[in-house]
């Protein structure tokens, strides 16, 4: 089945669909993303708003999301750490 599906992969016409299909969706997303009444956005915004709210009363919550941006940070500046300091 690996073999199988490497072959499939592999081949240039499903590259190309791939690569289509890929900017097709990006395209979509983009559009979405742009519209200010869009389901995405609108969506998205909740999710935010929700986020925000419970991370004002949610200690453990709170804790999780400082954990995230120390990562992101350390991430960053041990990757970066050239291009930050020039």
């Amino acid at each position: 089945m690996e073999r199988l599906k490497g072959e499939v992969l592999g081949r240039g016409e499903v590259q190309d669909l791939i690569a289509s299909a890929w900017t097709s969706v990006r395209s979509m997303i983009v559009s979405a993303a742009e519209d200010e009444r869009s389901e995405l956005r609108l969506r998205v915004r909740a999710s935010l708003l929700s986020l925000g709210a419970r991370m004002a009363v949610e200690p453990k919550l709170q804790a999780k999301v400082d954990g995230w941006v120390e990562g992101a940070a350390v991430y960053v500046v041990t990757t970066y750490r050239k291009e930050i300091t020039s």
